[in-house]
């Protein structure tokens, strides 16, 4: 079983090509990720996701923060977050550096993808 997790720019190849995946996608995870970047649109793939997806970025962070709303508004997923944080940290910072962004993830992922 896999979790796709994706921070800026690898968010959204994660969310783009997460129902292409052959292996088991039990959840999709997209930090600070672009909904649309040269020909990659995750917006519109966010349609086709089934799995659990997860959208995180931070309100002062350009436009990301809209993009997570975009891409968790277009998710097919029947189980989906979105968190926003009032913080400019972008990609792994919001992880490594906002505990709270790091504590709501964890949960996610305890929900969703239990550790076996």
């Amino acid at each position: 079983q896999v979790v796709l997790s994706g921070w800026s720019g690898g968010g959204r190849p994660v969310v783009s090509g997460a129902s292409e995946v052959t292996a088991p996608v039990i959840a999709v995870v997209g930090l600070s990720g672009p909904a649309v970047f040269g020909s990659l649109d995750a917006e519109a793939a966010a349609a086709n996701l089934t799995m659990p997806a997860y959208f995180a970025a931070g309100e002062r962070d350009g436009s990301f923060p809209d993009s997570a709303r975009q891409m968790h508004a277009a998710a097919g997923s029947e189980i989906k977050e979105l968190k926003l944080y009032d913080t400019s940290r972008h990609g792994t910072q919001l992880v490594s550096e906002l505990p709270e962004s790091l504590a709501d993830l964890l949960e996610f992922l305890d929900q969703v993808a239990p550790a076996r």
